[in-house]
């Protein structure tokens, strides 16, 4: 894996092979009211490890629609049980980035 941060790659699939996490599948996945895939999370729970691509969606001055990637690798998942009065079981994974900064990845459980 590389230390430079701001590495380009040329595609999704060039990402997700040099992060350890080619043809694996998705654990999470959003998609924003116009159904454009705005977050994706791959999980390795064996080696604690996951890894997520955002995407932001623009249009050029000739209304061509284009998307920027952004990826991200994070090692150490901690867990905790969801609070608040809801009507089903929620477990949430929190990733700490220091400064109280997390993204929670959210499972339903009955």
């Amino acid at each position: 894996m590389t230390e430079d941060y701001m590495k380009e790659y040329e595609n999704r699939e060039a990402f997700l092979s040099e992060t350890g996490f080619e043809g694996g599948i998705p654990m999470y996945q959003y998609y924003d009211r116009y159904h454009n895939l705005r977050l994706e999370l791959y999980m390795d729970e064996s080696a604690e490890r996951f890894c997520g691509l955002v995407y932001g969606y623009y249009f050029k001055s000739d209304r061509k629609k284009c998307v920027d990637r952004y990826g991200f690798i994070k090692d150490g998942v901690g867990e905790r049980d969801w609070e608040g009065d809801t009507a089903f079981s929620l477990r949430a994974v929190y990733v700490d980035y220091g400064g109280g900064y997390a993204i929670p990845a959210m499972e339903r459980y009955r």
